[in-house]
């Protein structure tokens, strides 16, 4: 008897669910208008086998989605580095800019 008013209220609150609707809206209303230019180069692998993903497009692809970095397409790269010894700062310039 305890348990009765519970029960009803959530028999009660279960019913409800059905006729209650959620909307989310989402209004972008100004950008970046000034990114800075990034360069993600690929990752080096050794294993075997090949990746599922591609990572560093997966992470050049979202800071670009933020709206404050503009990712350097690869092919506009100098090169591409797979250790902190072949990275060569002075190479290092921005198209265009």
């Amino acid at each position: 008897m305890l348990y009765l008013p519970k029960i009803v209220m959530a028999l009660f609150l279960i019913q409800m669910s059905a006729f209650v609707q959620a909307q989310l809206r989402i209004e972008i209303t100004q950008g970046g208008d000034n990114p800075t230019p990034i360069a993600v180069v690929p990752f080096a692998w050794s294993g075997t086998g090949l990746l599922k993903e591609d990572v560093a497009q997966v992470v050049a692809d979202d800071m670009g989605r933020s709206g404050q970095f503009k990712p350097l397409m690869r092919a506009d790269m100098l090169s591409q580095p797979n250790s902190s010894k072949e990275v060569f700062l002075s190479g290092l310039a921005c198209p265009g800019g």
